[in-house]
This record gives structure tokens, C-alpha cells and sequence, in this order.
């Protein structure tokens, strides 16, 4: 069985000053939703420029795919962006 979904952030590609990468992995799943939202809720406010990576993620369905950023919309400013990789 996969291990409990987790999110870590970290400075933006090559180092960027602006912007942030939250990096996604484990399950995703309704198994693991209660500690999927106590790692959500430790997120702060994205800035800029976010990339999700969701390159470490091993299994996702459709509960864990809502937790994965709930109630924050995409950056939407000018000048914003968002990636996913």
C-alpha cells in the first residue's frame, strides 16, 4: 500500500525568487482524507508563480484529487502563473 499523501514546498524552478513549488506525493486518496487535509491547511498563501509537482504522487482518485488545493483559486493577477508538472 502506498504511503499517506504529503505536500512539501520549496523555492520556484532554477531558484527563482518569486515564485514557489509545492511538490505533491504518497496517496491521494479517501483512505488517507483526514491527514491529507491537515497537510493542506499547512500550505500558505501561494505567491506569484506556483508550480505543483505532482510527479511523486502514487495513487490519486477523486477525493484526493479536491484536496489538493480547496478553496485556493489559481493565481488570477497579472503577471501570475501556474504550473503543473
Amino acid at each position: 500500500m502506498a504511503e499517506t499523501g504529503w505536500v512539501r514546498t520549496g523555492p520556484g524552478d532554477q531558484g527563482s525568487t518569486q515564485g514557489s513549488t509545492w511538490q505533491f506525493g504518497g496517496a491521494w486518496t479517501l483512505a488517507h482524507a483526514s491527514a491529507l487535509d491537515q497537510a493542506v491547511s499547512r500550505l500558505g498563501a501561494a505567491g506569484p508563480a506556483v508550480t505543483l509537482d505532482l510527479s511523486a504522487v502514487e495513487m490519486l482518485d477523486t477525493v484526493g484529487a479536491r484536496r489538493r488545493r480547496p478553496g485556493r483559486p489559481a493565481p488570477r493577477s497579472p503577471g501570475s502563473s501556474l504550473q503543473m508538472r
